[in-house]
This record gives C-alpha cells, structure tokens and sequence, in this order.
C-alpha cells in the first residue's frame, strides 16, 4: 500500500491533512524510535530508596541548602503534571500513530513516575509546605514559574495555528532544558566535587535526566 491510498486525516483546526500511519507505514520513524527507547528504559519511583539518603539531607546539609530542595521539590511536582498535560495536547495536533505514541508516553513518564518520584522525596523527608513559606524569597520564585508554567498551559490549549503551535513548542524546550535542567544541575552539585551526599536521589534524577534527553 502507498501512501496516496493511506485514508487521509484532518488536524483539527490547523487543516493540515495528514496521513493515518496506523498501517505501518511510518513518516516519522525517529518519533518511533523515541516511544521504543522510553519504552525500553522505563522505571518507577518506587525502585528509589530515597528513604536512605534521609541522614544526609537532615544531617549534613545546612537549613540553606535543605530549604532549597525542599523549594524545588514543590516545584518539580508541579512541573511534571503541567509538562506532561502538555505533551498529552501536543499529542492530538499531529495524528501520526509514531507520534502520538511517543507524546504519550513521554507524558506518561512525567506525571506517573518523575511527579511520583519527587513527591515521594517530599512525603520521605516530611517536607511542611508551612516550612516553605516561611523562606519568601524561594515562595516568589516558585509562585513566579508556576504562573508561568499556568500561562503555558493556557496557551496550549488555545493553540491552532502552526505559528502559535510552534511557539508552545519552543516554550516546552526552553522550560524542560533551561528551568529544569539547571535545577537538576544543583541538586547533582552534591554529588561532585567532592561531595558525597544523597546518592540515591542523585539516581532517581539521572534517570529522569535520561528521559528529559529522549524527549529533547
């Protein structure tokens, strides 16, 4: 079978014509790859023993650095749910079976295994948001990306041009490789350098640094 006999599919709004690769026949066999890749190096949050790296965070990090990751935990656990709805619209605008596959599982992985796996740090470590609150300067800071993260959101939602699309693309980009990316450098920081402290959160963060890889 060709691709001229593929029945053909709208896009939406965008009216872009596409075919239904359901038959095989895939256009995009690096999204393909992409889904089989995250496929093959899935994990769970439950295989963290975060638990074991309690003394280190309680006892051998100062108030500054612990009210720190305590901060980014929250915002971790938001970002994950929001960047994974997004992936899950994201999905809906290209009708390829390749695509819709990797999108889907990409946000499969951001909101039931990286969100459970930061959350499970915060539960761990008895993290009191009251505690947070108290450290303003972080409060604005992660009040300021999780409005931010909203106003994405928003835009996605309303996307249906290909211009308008293509900016929520790059804003996807920038948040997982600039704003996420930087703060797992941070947290990486104490394990080199000398530093020895939190080797198994450090885990759990390679392997989600591994994911945010596949999907880059």
């Amino acid at each position: 079978m060709s691709i001229d006999t593929i029945p053909q599919k709208t896009c939406g709004m965008c009216q872009m014509e596409t075919p239904n690769t359901l038959f095989g026949n895939y256009l995009y066999p690096t999204a393909k790859e992409i889904m089989e890749e995250q496929q093959n190096k899935t994990w769970f949050a439950q295989e963290i023993d975060v638990a074991g790296d309690i003394h280190d965070y309680r006892h051998n990090m100062t108030q500054e650095q612990f009210a720190l990751i305590s901060t980014t935990l929250q915002l971790f656990v938001e970002t994950e749910q929001v960047v994974g709805n997004i992936w899950e619209i994201i999905s809906s605008w290209f009708p390829h079976s390749e695509i819709e596959g990797a999108c889907t599982q990409i946000a499969a992985m951001e909101k039931s295994v990286h969100a459970f796996f930061y959350q499970k740090m915060s539960d761990e470590l008895n993290i009191d948001p009251e505690t947070i609150a108290s450290n303003q300067k972080l409060v604005i800071e992660l009040n300021n990306k999780l409005t931010m993260l909203k106003q994405i959101m928003s835009n996605v939602e309303q996307a249906t041009t290909p211009t308008e699309r293509s900016l929520v693309l790059f804003t996807v980009s920038l948040i997982e490789q600039v704003v996420l990316f930087s703060n797992f450098a941070m947290l990486k920081s104490f394990r080199a350098n000398g530093n020895s402290l939190i080797p198994n959160t450090i885990t759990g963060v390679n392997f989600v640094v591994q994911d945010r890889l596949l999907s880059a």
